[in-house]
């Protein structure tokens, strides 16, 4: 009897590794060009899952849209649907994984239009492969600070993210600012009031700017 019970509980583990491993096979960052008409827009869906339940993140530079998280999604199969509501209209968003998960082949919906697109799964962001280095400037007498993100493939193009005057420090924008700098730009961020390593800035803060 205990050799029976051994066996069962060995097919368990055996059976949640797998299943695990396929999640995690689906888990990641999937990027692709989403065309309508003369309307071309760069998109990308960060899909992972939790303890429980799986979520989906939704990314368009150029709609100023940065990790976006979806409604109801709902993964059955090999299909991952769900929702982006705005004031005026919802997206729904119908995907299917290709055998390997390196693919999701998807349709968008919204009110009777219905568009397809194909998205590519990215490799893994490597964080260590970009360098962050502490700056120190000034403007109109003020004293700024903030880091600067140098990405391992420059794109000729930057980006700066100035956080809240209140009580917040800069770690809120961290993952933005890697975001983007994976993809090229090079990143600072910048605290409005705060000076290097935490010393508060000094100065007229009104009169500061970013030239």
């Amino acid at each position: 009897m205990k050799k029976h019970h051994i066996i069962i509980l060995a097919a368990i583990l055996l059976t949640s590794c797998s299943q695990r491993q396929d999640e995690i096979s689906r888990e990641g960052i999937y990027q692709g060009v989403f065309t309508h008409g003369n309307f071309t827009d760069n998109i990308s869906f960060e899909i992972k899952k939790d303890s429980t339940d799986w979520q989906v993140f939704f990314t368009s530079l150029e709609q100023n849209a940065f990790q976006i998280p979806a409604r109801d999604v709902l993964v059955k199969n090999e299909s991952i649907n769900f929702r982006l509501q705005s004031d005026a209209y919802t997206y729904d968003f119908t995907n299917a994984w290709n055998d390997d998960k390196t693919q999701l082949s998807g349709t968008l919906k919204v009110d009777t239009v219905s568009v397809p697109y194909t998205l590519q799964k990215q490799n893994s962001i490597d964080e260590n492969g970009i360098q962050a280095e502490e700056v120190l400037f000034s403007s109109d007498g003020l004293q700024l600070g903030g880091t600067i993100w140098n990405p391992t493939k420059p794109a000729n193009k930057a980006i700066i993210f100035i956080t809240s005057s209140g009580g917040a420090d800069r770690s809120g924008s961290r993952a933005e600012a890697i975001y983007f700098a994976n993809k090229g730009f090079t990143t600072l961020r910048q605290k409005r009031h705060r000076g290097f390593r935490g010393r508060l800035a000094t100065g007229n803060h009104g009169r500061a700017v970013i030239r």
